[in-house]
């Protein structure tokens, strides 16, 4: 019997599109309208950050981007429960259809490589992908992950191998039947992000989740804060960040406003890490403490100045501090940004932490389209 992977053709080309620079737009709406995806827009400005999750073809689908730099176009493709992820990954590798997804080759490797893929075994398992390619297989899903540093690829091209890898998948699975992948049994009624990941649920799993999520919340708002251990550890933090700052300023020989935020961000972190839960009296703290940082590191940086510049005098916090004041009085410009740079990362960061909870985060699948639909409306009567 030939090789099915010596009879996959090295078809189609590389579709690429345009640089990647700071001010980044959506370009999956007219394909997720085509398809009845639900789309979440690009938000950021300077990564990618764009989303189209549903269901084409009987499987749900979840394209976006992802990596420290949004550089990482991944597609997911889920498909029935009760397949073996080896064969399932090895017939796929040698399905012709996807030998057009850029990195195919690297991913099913050389000859040797595609007769391994081929035969199912245990050490299919034991394969990992190089870093800019990956494709992984798990129980009721696959994952392709392609990394575009530079140039990102147009939408047509990301529409055409989502659809290949749908196509080669049900070849091999079959399309998702109806149960709900909660309970197994109730029949879905639909998909919905669960843990931001698609799913599909019935209507009694899908009350259920949310009542769990409801009584979670209500018992992370009845949990008392543990205010003292909190700003043990920002106070703890603070000092560790203005040490820092101070240390690069005096490498640098520059006070850098930007770095308040790091230290804004430490102080947030520790303080939610001691207290467990962030509320009023926690973001004052930060707030105050991240400032106090700010500060201390200024004039733990004059104060090395001075022991630097004149040796007799050597190192003297309170004398830092007096050089600190009058560059206050003398230009006030970056003692005033420092300080604001610090009250404003104290702000979002608590914000964000406060954000991070443990119940089941159910959205609804129309949930994208609306938010998107709002904010055109918005920029409709902006432009007006």
């Amino acid at each position: 019997m030939p090789d099915p992977c010596a009879l996959a053709p090295a078809t189609g080309t590389r579709t690429h599109g345009e640089t990647s620079h700071v001010l980044v737009r959506s370009q999956w709406r007219a394909w997720a309208a085509e398809w009845g995806l639900a789309h979440r827009q690009q938000r950021s400005l300077w990564r990618r950050d764009e989303r189209v999750t549903g269901a084409h073809l009987g499987h749900l689908v979840d394209v976006y981007w992802r990596g420290k730099h949004g550089s990482d176009l991944t597609i997911t493709v889920r498909f029935p429960l009760g397949q073996d992820p080896s064969e399932v990954r090895a017939r796929i590798a040698c399905d012709p259809d996807v030998s057009a997804i850029p990195g195919w080759r690297r991913i099913r490797g050389g000859a040797e490589a595609r007769k391994r893929e081929c035969r199912p075994s245990a050490r299919q398992a034991e394969w990992v992908p190089p870093d800019l390619y990956a494709f992984s297989v798990f129980e009721s899903a696959l994952t392709w992950r392609r990394r575009f540093p530079w140039r990102r690829p147009q939408p047509a091209g990301v529409k055409r191998w989502v659809e290949r890898l749908i196509q080669a998948t049900s070849r091999v699975t079959g399309p998702i039947d109806a149960r709900c992948e909660e309970c197994a049994t109730g029949v879905a009624e639909g998909w919905a992000l669960v843990h931001d990941h698609p799913r599909s649920l019935c209507g009694a799993c899908r009350e259920r989740l949310l009542a769990e999520g409801a009584i979670d919340e209500r018992r992370d708002d009845q949990h008392n804060a543990l205010h003292a251990r909190g700003v043990l550890y920002a106070a703890g933090a603070a000092v560790a960040g203005a040490l820092a700052w101070a240390g690069f300023a005096l490498l640098t020989r520059w006070i850098a406003p930007v770095m308040a935020l790091g230290v804004a961000l430490l102080v947030a972190w520790a303080y939610q890490f001691g207290a467990e839960k962030i509320d009023h009296a926690g973001r004052a703290v930060g707030a105050a403490l991240s400032a106090a940082g700010v500060m201390l590191g200024a004039a733990i940086y004059w104060a090395w100045v001075v022991a630097l510049e004149r040796p007799g005098v050597g190192f003297q916090l309170d004398v830092g501090w007096s050089v600190y004041a009058q560059s206050w009085q003398k230009d006030p410009r970056i003692g005033v940004v420092s300080v604001a740079f610090a009250l404003i990362g104290a702000h979002l960061a608590m914000l964000y932490l406060e954000r991070l909870r443990l119940e089941p985060r159910i959205e609804s699948p129309t949930a994208a389209p609306q938010k998107e639909e709002a904010a055109a409306k918005t920029e409709g009567r902006k432009a007006a």
